[in-house]
């Protein structure tokens, strides 16, 4: 029976928070001048840790590259290792969101969690002049926060 390697594969956002995905395909390929693929495994409804398994060779110690092609993150150019000298590698990727795969929600300012959002609501507080970049001047940030108006020209970058 053929020896198994297991990768251990999980993400986390820039914001150190555990990264989920509907959908996470990972590749393993020899790191030659060819790169050969040896498995390509599709994670559905990722919830940000996975193992994959993946039949050792026998007669060879290739080195491999593995890369995760996330439906909503770019997680980066992934990592090599040793098939034969680390068999059964971690690693953690370190993902940032495609602006384009996400659908905007903003949280009432009242709403927003402590401690987490603390500071923002400090400086949200003494914020009575603002203007936007190429955008319309809002005013007292504070009170106009919640304003659907606002809110609609944020989502849509606009402001």
């Amino acid at each position: 029976m053929a020896d198994k390697i297991r990768i251990n594969i999980s993400a986390k956002t820039m914001e150190g928070r555990t990264a989920s995905d509907s959908q996470v395909r990972i590749t393993i390929s020899e790191a030659t001048g060819h790169s050969q693929e040896v498995a390509s495994v599709t994670l559905n409804n990722f919830t940000g840790n996975a193992i994959v398994d993946v039949t050792a060779p026998t007669d060879t110690f290739p080195t491999w590259q593995v890369n995760a092609s996330f439906s909503r993150y770019d997680g980066g150019p992934g990592f090599f290792f040793m098939s034969r000298g680390k068999p059964n590698p971690s690693h953690e990727f370190l993902v940032s969101r495609l602006p384009n795969k996400w659908t905007p929600s903003f949280t009432k300012l009242s709403d927003l969690p402590s401690p987490r959002f603390d500071r923002f609501k400090q400086v949200v507080a003494v914020s009575t002049d603002v203007d936007l970049k190429n955008g319309p001047a809002v005013g007292d940030l504070s009170a106009k926060y919640d304003s659907p108006g606002h809110r609609s020209c944020w989502q849509r970058r606009l402001c």
